[in-house]
């Protein structure tokens, strides 16, 4: 029985793979990547948004204004010896890592102006709905054996070293 993508997040360990339901590999050792992912969403304080999200040498800022809406996104980017990186670094051991973003959304709910917006607005007439939300991504990338006879046709953990640069294969 498959696993429907709404309940990943009641596994204690969830992951997703380009595998087929009962894949196996028979004889042989494989590996394949795999990639960890959680996201956590938390109201803020106005004190809490970055102040300075908007200069130049930040990071990823962005803002959206539509009629009695507004929207700014603020994604901070991490430095390395004073230069711009991403968090992937180049290399096929595991890695952890956890990246923030920061929205700040507001609409003005005027009865008059935007009736078709009740469920959003619904008693806030004549006042403006806003809200601080940090979403905090955390990561973990590496590689894992693919179920195979060996290891008795199961997924193996995350590794922290390349399977292919650490492996003692005994054929």
């Amino acid at each position: 029985m498959g696993l429907e993508l709404g309940k990943l997040s009641s596994l204690s360990d969830p992951f997703l793979s380009s595998l087929p339901n009962g894949y196996h590999t028979g004889i042989l050792r494989q590996y394949a990547p795999r990639y960890n992912f959680s996201a956590e969403v938390t109201y803020i304080q106005p004190s809490e948004f970055p102040s300075n999200c908007s200069d130049q040498l930040y990071g990823f800022h962005i803002q959206h204004t539509g009629i009695e809406w507004d929207m700014r996104v603020c994604a901070p980017v991490q430095t390395k010896e004073g230069y711009f990186h991403g968090s992937w670094e180049n290399t096929r051991d595991r890695q952890d890592f956890t990246e923030e973003v920061f929205l700040n959304m507001s609409i003005n709910c005027d009865e008059a102006k935007f009736h078709n917006m009740w469920t959003v607005c619904a008693g806030y007439y004549q006042k403006p709905v806003k809200s601080l939300l940090k979403i905090t991504g955390r990561t973990t990338a590496g590689w894992f054996e693919l179920p195979n006879d060996m290891n008795g046709g199961i997924l193996g953990p995350l590794l922290a070293k390349d399977p292919t640069n650490s492996r003692q294969d005994s054929v």
